[in-house]
């Protein structure tokens, strides 16, 4: 989500955000390209509200061009889907220990059928250990 942001608000600014070293602008055109034909993007809250903490780790007058920036692709809910996951839920899958309460968030079983897309690579491995759908998005960029 961060990548997607701050791609969509300023694509200047990554691999200079502190979140966003060593990525390039090639690699937001490799997750647009993912993306593309993507009926719905699932978040839950916990995910961005992360979103929202790691791109605030930059000082003004970058914040705030991409909060704005977040603010807009917040309100097109017609393309994101925010899913409630009770944190009660998250903390009692055994991943929680491990990767922290948004992750072990994403593994809760519910109705929607979703690939999982992160470049994280503890997450992929707990997605794949459960029977989550599961894409690297490493995996992508080496290809690139």
């Amino acid at each position: 989500m961060v990548l997607l942001v701050v791609g969509k608000v300023a694509p200047d600014l990554i691999g200079k955000h502190n979140n966003l070293l060593g990525y390039t602008e090639q690699d937001y055109l490799t997750l647009i390209k993912i993306l593309f034909g993507t009926k719905k993007l699932l978040v839950t809250p916990s995910i961005l509200t992360e979103t929202s903490n790691l791109l605030g780790q930059i000082g003004d007058p970058h914040k705030t061009r991409l909060f704005e920036g977040f603010k807009t692709v917040i309100r097109a809910m017609e393309v994101i889907e925010e899913i409630y996951v009770p944190s009660s839920v998250a903390a009692n899958r055994p991943e929680f220990v491990r990767l922290g309460l948004t992750d072990a968030g994403t593994l809760v079983d519910h109705d929607s059928h979703f690939v999982l897309l992160t470049a994280d690579a503890k997450l992929y491995v707990a997605a794949h250990a459960v029977g989550r759908a599961a894409e690297n998005f490493n995996h992508y960029r080496t290809l690139n």
